[in-house]
């Protein structure tokens, strides 16, 4: 399953350190450049893709997708920078 919409104002997109999922978030950092499947970051927190989406969302304050999106964006910008 796969997310189209960003979802949620623009936030700030730094790793957080959100509890409950440290281990995706952490995931997601070194994998920016690989494919991310919401069941790839499901697993990593021993979660439903459905119950991971809702409550990633909720802790994060932007959807799996959005917040992988926004990261690379981010990585790019930084890159660029350079």
């Amino acid at each position: 399953r796969h997310f189209s919409a960003l979802g949620g104002p623009p936030a700030d997109d730094a790793p957080r350190p959100a509890g409950r999922f440290r281990r995706a978030l952490e995931y997601i950092e070194a994998h920016l450049a690989d494919d991310l499947s919401l069941e790839t970051l499901a697993a990593c927190e021993g979660l439903s893709p459905y119950h991971f989406a809702r409550t990633f969302r909720r802790a994060v304050g932007r959807p799996p997708h959005g917040y992988v999106i926004g990261r690379r964006v981010r990585r790019a910008q930084e890159l660029l920078s350079r």
